[in-house]
């Protein structure tokens, strides 16, 4: 589900804080495609029906869907969201990148670099790191990507295994 609103009001452009745009600042620089804020993930909990928005989503080289969240302080209903949404769509992969690792999460003894790997969610502090960077599809390789999708589709005869073979079995 696409966003239709902002219930934030943004004070760094389309970002909601500076440490986002910091983030979005590295991704750029190291020419790495993404989307901000791109789509709602569905979730429940004892509210009802909810989508979180993540912050960002990039590709790794071989085209998986990676989520960025990126944390300035991790509130507690925070991360039982997080919890939720990651325990009902495990097929969407989440990273954390907190400005810093050490805070606690709410008013819990966990930090959140201790929270993000109790729960089994990839966290980095500060910025982005390079093995992290490495992994991510630039814009010139997503471009390449492209154009050989587009190549295939352009010499694939369109009615493939659409059509029915008659298969004739022994005589008797």
């Amino acid at each position: 589900m696409e966003r239709e609103w902002h219930s934030h009001i943004k004070k760094h452009g389309k970002y909601r804080s500076g440490f986002e745009k910091q983030i979005a600042d590295t991704l750029k620089e190291a020419e790495v495609m993404f989307r901000h804020e791109p789509e709602g993930i569905p979730y429940k909990n004892n509210t009802g029906s909810h989508y979180y928005y993540p912050d960002f989503v990039v590709r790794l080289k071989d085209g998986t869907r990676v989520f960025l969240e990126v944390k300035g302080y991790m509130p507690l209903e925070a991360s039982i969201k997080m919890r939720c949404v990651k325990w009902q769509n495990p097929d969407r992969i989440i990273w954390f990148i907190f400005q810093d690792g050490k805070t606690k999460v709410g008013s819990r003894k966990s930090t959140n670099m201790t929270w993000a790997k109790r729960y089994g969610f990839p966290a980095a502090e500060k910025t982005i790191p390079p093995e992290w960077l490495e992994q991510f599809m630039t814009k010139e390789e997503w471009k390449a990507r492209r154009d050989v999708d587009n190549l295939l589709k352009d010499i694939a005869p369109q009615n493939w295994g659409a059509q029915k073979r008659e298969v004739s079995g022994p005589s008797t």
